[in-house]
């Protein structure tokens, strides 16, 4: 990285400030150059309108054109004479150029004339003499000064390249240097320097327009060093375009220094209020209790209480000596009408129930003669309350009026009780901590270590967790009487031929569930690869088991899932073996490993918790983000643009599907007629369309407008609460206002919620911070790595946490280089997005060169070359789907692939100074529109008029190195297995592939299906289907008294080891497959589907269970058996049982089954 220079310079300003003027609001700033952050992130930080200007488009005068101001620096020498006419021809027309640089300047030949003369750029690198490279600070001499009133204090230092000690012809002064200091002064000794009297910064008019030409380079000062020039810039540009270009928000952010990051400024990481949306249906199981008729009375005489006051949830555990004779636990015990208790007798154990006097038995178990103890727990969860016993014997009650009400205890054959209120379940960590110590973990078999890097403040990931062991290796944590959650940990495998796995129900070092994934070195299964391991005092026995495997070096996510007698395994969020077990009530996490391996990430909830919560943007900034970050991927104001047109108003850069939503929590709304609106918006449509939530101050309240398409009047509320809290959402077919936590105004969607949407906001008399605003999306996956990257996989090339400097390596984020061999870096760098994503959709991502060391061993080597991205692809090959091409092997282009094939392509000059940047790119794929942005301005456009449907997102680079410390994903659908187990090749089988018939795609047939129920009648739709047209449309409504089933023909698939199809549905439901053999057993699998979008399923037939409610003689699903496959969904099932009343009419489509 350059050096760091020190030194002090002030400016004299001169001149009149000129009155405000009055005329419609519309104001558009450009800033360009190699380190024009500097400058937009300021002007993002305060709500003023500006574009990044591409170095080619420095030469197009339409793109100058739509500029009121241009904010030049450092421009790449190689440049000017191309440059320095239209920049010539845009200030003469009226516009405004600031110059600076920290290149040394030097003369060249400009043929061409504007207006007869020499375009005063050529003129001046031609007379600016080689100067020394020196810095200094900066303060107005006029408190009435051009820049004033935003500048009037001294500045701190500033570097300076170059002079501007001359006179330029009619030219202006504005600043003059007060005092310089050279560093390298020796070195320096032949150049002439800045003296202090000299000019500084000189306006120079042209035309209608004019230069202002600087000699210290403010935005290098700013983006790079941290120097605090904000109000002097503001000045600046509020005088360059009339008076337009003023801060629209309260400024937020950090002044960061050279080797400062936010957490060494000590900036909290996240802001103070820890708000998540919760989507319909999802979060934890209302625990509150009904109230008992009757209501509450004081526990029986002689019974002891066990807790203060009622707890909805608990568990108890004890001990019955049956020599002591009996005893009773009373439970959920409201009065003498309405109780559960527990009898404890010296033949047996009854588990009874009271309601309204009335008594019931649940369920009793013998206690043997001579039996001297019985352990017992005593858990209740939701609407279940089970009693553990020894072996696999239990007790249960489920779905019955669990009172509110005390528990309490009886009788000195009860004994060693222990009781615990249990609160909603959650564990994190992301072992964050001082070296040496274990946290919360205990070291049971094997030798753990934290493993930090040198400077955790500068790393994106900087903790994890290590294992070693030459046998097993087992760490844990938690509490005992912890049950009923899902436990999740990500891994890399360090080393083949062992295995990985999560411990859950730890008990004791030789009691516990264990789900083991075996490790390998290539994408190959071994026929036991994940297995389900139940040990207990030792002895271990696997009870489900599936072909699998983990390859070293990759991350994944691991977790398990437990209710009452059920576990479930997951790798990536994708389900892979589930069993039953009655032998643990529950117990401790753990981590385990055979062999070596790497932890990260740890995290356990309420096994009914939300799985994937949206993604929630909080405006705030990772800790370990420094200064030229600030500016850039790591801003929060950066991810806001303000509309040019209107005053007040903003749009989010993001491109927004499904569940999303916008919230504003500020104080602004005390301002006497301030007002802010949150917008949603389609992405065609930004104005007349969309949906408008306005918040008003009017006297002491304030009022809520919720306005739609057409801007037409929706519903309106008032609330005198302050300050208040509001958010607008959509929600499946309905748009949602919140009022303090409260849905107040809820009104259906128009015409169906198009997509993609906008988010925007819009203040009236009030400057809002950014800070205020948050917003979320469930179709948004965004990675600043700062947790293990179990989302990508590593195609090839060298993927870690790595510093991007090799001068300063203690700055370290997510990147990759291409394989050596010999003397070069030669082929791909890539990672690829595990999930397949279909549909329109849009890969944001900031990228920069690494220094990388040179094969040979003599120096190193930087290259701003290869940036490149893929859409669609096939997960194997970076040049199938939608390639984008950034300056590919180093030339000054941009190239579009369609499936290898260039469809797009334009010149396209590759900034040159890249070593402090952050490249800011977006590819996207919006219906037939395939596009790459690059710092926000549009290189490459396509129309493609057959869109490829979908496929796998990769970031990679070719014979180089990548440095990627962010990248965002938006998609309309996401769909399949995860890429890491798609890419798994079976173990060897001698029928593994066996292609058993053309697949179904009911292009022109659906012969043989049929349905179970006569209303409901399966028909070919040609209007609807995945790939080749033509799907079978199955339409219902489930109703009591019927059960409609969609029936396959009769199946011939004698060695089906697989099966795929695509499904979809119009609500939203679980829809549920079974594979039903001629025993009349049945093995289902459902699927999560959201409503009208198509879902890719392709499965082992090994990962469909058997019903709760089906038996099969042998355990286990047999192909040969098989004879029909059937669909329906959950909402039948549950209206077949009783347990839902109705469910609106639904079509479930299928289309391209196979079975193979």
């Amino acid at each position: 990285m350059p050096r760091r220079f020190s030194a002090c310079l002030v400016f004299v300003l001169l001149g009149l400030i000129a009155p405000a003027p009055s005329f419609a609001w519309q104001c558009r700033v450009g800033v360009a150059g190699g380190f024009a952050a500097g400058f937009a992130g300021l002007l993002s930080r305060c709500g003023i309108p500006h574009e990044f200007v591409l170095d080619h488009q420095l030469e197009e005068p339409q793109v100058l054109a739509r500029y009121d101001a241009l904010l030049l620096c450092s421009v790449y020498p190689s440049l000017l004479p191309e440059i320095a006419a239209p920049l010539e021809q845009y200030v003469r027309n009226g516009g405004t150029v600031l110059f600076g640089s920290t290149y040394p300047l030097a003369a060249f030949a400009c043929e061409q004339k504007v207006a007869g003369e020499e375009p005063l750029l050529a003129w001046y690198c031609r007379q600016s003499p080689p100067a020394r490279r020196s810095a200094g600070t900066a303060e107005p001499a006029q408190a009435k000064g051009p820049l004033a009133p935003e500048w009037t204090e001294r500045a701190p230092s500033l570097v300076v390249q170059n002079r501007v000690s001359f006179a330029f012809p009619g030219g202006e002064v504005l600043a003059k240097y007060a005092e310089v200091s050279v560093p390298d002064a020796e070195k320096q000794k032949n150049l002439p320097e800045a003296a202090p009297g000299d000019p500084a910064m000189v306006r120079v008019p042209r035309g209608k327009g004019y230069y202002v030409v600087s000699g210290p380079a403010l935005g290098v000062g700013m983006g790079l060093y941290g120097v605090y020039a904000d109000a002097l810039v503001l000045g600046l540009v509020r005088m360059m375009t009339g008076g337009r270009a003023i801060p629209q928000l309260s400024a937020e952010g950090l002044h960061l220094d050279r080797r400062q990051s936010a957490e060494g400024a000590r900036a909290p990481a996240t802001p103070a209020e820890e708000w998540q949306p919760v989507l319909p249906g999802a979060g934890d199981r209302d625990p509150v209790r009904p109230a008992a008729p009757g209501g509450q009375a004081n526990l029986p005489e002689g019974f002891v209480a066990a807790f203060d006051q009622p707890e909805p949830e608990f568990a108890a555990f004890g001990a019955y000596l049956p020599k002591e004779g009996e005893g009773s636990l009373l439970l959920n015990c409201a009065n003498a009408q309405h109780y559960y208790a527990l009898r404890f007798t010296p033949g047996r154990i009854t588990l009874v129930g009271v309601t309204g006097g009335k008594s019931r038995t649940y369920g009793e178990t013998p206690v043997g003669e001579g039996t001297e103890r019985v352990p017992f727990v005593v858990k209740e969860r939701g609407n279940k309350l089970s009693v553990f016993l020894p072996g696999a014997a239990r007790l249960q009650i489920q779905d019955e009026p669990l009172w509110e009400g005390a528990v309490g205890y009886q009788g000195k054959a009860l004994t060693e009780w222990r009781f615990q209120p249990v609160a909603p379940l959650y564990f994190a960590d992301d072992f964050m901590r001082t070296a040496g110590q274990q946290g919360e973990w205990k070291t049971i078999s094997g030798e753990w270590a934290l493993d930090a890097a040198e400077k955790p403040e500068t790393s994106a990931n900087p903790f994890t967790y290590r294992a070693k062991a030459g046998g097993e290796a087992l760490a844990v944590a938690g509490y005992g009487f912890w049950d009923t959650y899902r436990s999740r940990a990500v891994v890399r495998p360090d080393q083949a031929g062992g295995a990985v796995g999560l411990v859950a129900y730890y008990l004791k070092p030789d009691t516990y569930w264990l789900f083991r994934a075996r490790v390998n070195d290539t994408a190959t299964s071994f026929r036991d690869g994940f297995e389900l391991v139940r040990v207990v005092d030792g002895v271990s026995e696997v009870l489900a088991k599936t072909p699998g495997a983990l390859v070293k070096n990759q991350w994944y996510e691991l977790s398990v899932r437990l209710i009452d007698k059920w576990t479930g395994a997951y790798v990536d969020g994708q389900k892979v073996l589930t069993a039953e077990d009655t032998h643990f009530s529950g117990g401790k996490i753990g981590l385990w490993a055979q062999g070596a391996a790497t932890f990260d990430d740890v995290k356990v909830a309420s096994a009914y918790s939300q799985e994937e919560p949206p993604e929630v943007f909080r405006g705030s900034m990772p800790a370990y983000a420094g200064v030229i970050d600030q500016d850039t991927w790591a801003g929060p104001a950066t991810e806001w643009r303000a509309d040019p047109g209107q005053q007040g108003l903003f749009w989010n850069n993001g491109l927004f599907f499904g569940e999303t939503g916008v919230r504003y929590h500020g104080d602004v709304l005390q301002q006497d007629r301030a007002t802010v609106s949150l917008l949603l918006m389609p992405e065609q449509s930004v104005s007349a369309d969309g949906y408008r939530l306005e918040a008003a101050r009017s006297g002491d309240a304030i009022r809520f407008t919720l306005s739609g398409p057409g801007g037409a009047e929706a519903a309106r509320v008032s609330v005198t609460d302050q300050p208040p809290s509001f958010s607008l959402r959509r929600a499946g077919g309905r748009v949602i206002a919140q009022i303090n936590g409260e849905d107040r105004l809820n009104v259906p969607a128009k015409n169906g919620p198009p997509s993609p949407w906008r988010l925007g906001f819009r203040a009236e008399r009030a400057k809002p911070r950014i800070s205020s605003f948050t917003y979320w999306s469930d179709h948004t996956a965004n990675d600043t790595f700062q947790a293990a990257p179990c989302k990508w996989w590593i195609g090839r090339g060298t993927w870690d946490q790595t510093s991007r400097w090799s001068c300063q390596p203690e700055w370290s984020w997510y990147g990759g280089v291409s394989p050596v061999n010999g003397a070069n870096y030669e082929g791909p760098a890539v990672i690829w997005s595990k999930s397949r994503f279909s549909g329109d959709q849009c890969l944001e991502f900031y990228t920069g060169p690494k220094m990388m060391p040179k094969p040979q061993g003599n120096g190193t080597l930087e290259q701003m070359r290869d940036f490149n991205a893929t859409l669609c692809g096939d997960g194997k090959d970076v040049r199938s789907g939608y390639a984008f091409l950034v300056g590919p092997a180093g030339a000054d282009k941009a190239q579009l692939l369609r499936n290898g094939q260039v469809v797009a392509e334009a010149a396209f000059f590759v900034p040159r100074e890249g070593h402090n940047r952050w490249l800011h790119l977006s590819a996207k794929r919006l219906g037939n529109e395939v596009s790459l942005d690059f710092d926000g301005q549009t290189l490459l456009a396509y129309h493609d008029p057959n869109p490829l449907p979908g496929g796998h997102a990769a970031l990679w680079t070719e014979a180089n190195g990548i440095i990627v410390p962010r990248v965002t994903l938006h998609y309309a659908a996401q769909e399949g297995e995860p890429l890491s187990l798609t890419l798994s090749s079976p173990p060897e089988d001698p029928d593994a592939g066996k292609d058993l018939g053309q697949a179904q795609t009911f292009a022109d047939s659906m012969e043989g299906w049929s349905s179970f129920d006569d209303q409901a009648t399966p028909v070919l739709d040609p209007t609807i289907f995945k790939a080749t047209p033509g799907s079978l449309a199955y339409r219902y409504q489930p109703r009591a008294g019927a059960f409609p089933v969609l029936l396959s023909p009769a199946l011939k698939i004698a060695g089906a080891k697989t099966v795929s199809f695509a499904v979809r549905c119009s609500v939203a439901d679980e829809v549920v497959f079974t594979l039903m053999e001629t025993d009349r057993s049945r093995y289902i699998h459902t699927v999560k589907l959201k409503p009208n979008e198509w879902q890719v399923v392709s499965l082992p037939l090994s990962r469909f269970e058997l019903s709760p409610d089906s038996a099969d003689e042998n355990g286990q699903l047999d192909a040969a058996e098989l004879v029909h496959f059937t669909v329906t969904d959950m909402d039948t099932v549950k209206v077949w049982q009783g347990r839902q009343k109705e469910a609106p009419e639904r079509t479930v489509w299928l289309d391209d089954l196979k079975f193979s």
